[in-house]
């Protein structure tokens, strides 16, 4: 895991906008781990739901996955993200 971690300290250090840190980390790490599939999720706190913010696919349905995860709203519990924000206990209250 250590050329992982060196790849995405590299990214945190060279990129400044977020969105480019997501997609850059999301393949540094599904393509060194052999990922299919892989997203970032960050809670609307307006709506205090869970919504998928940049996905990354390594094969060539990324479109259907992108529009199946914008289409979502997840509820603190709801779904893998949601139970794993909330079991984190960094769900905002």
């Amino acid at each position: 895991l250590q050329p992982v971690e060196h790849a995405v300290a590299r990214i945190l250090a060279q990129t400044d906008r977020p969105v480019e840190v997501y997609e850059a980390t999301l393949r540094a790490i599904g393509q060194s781990l052999g990922w299919e599939l892989g997203a970032v999720w960050e809670v609307d706190a307006q709506e205090g739901r869970l919504r998928c913010v940049r996905t990354w696919h390594a094969g060539d349905r990324k479109a259907e996955f992108e529009a199946l995860t914008d289409a979502l709203a997840l509820a603190p519990g709801e779904g893998l993200p949601g139970r794993v924000v909330r079991t984190s206990g960094c769900w905002p209250r």
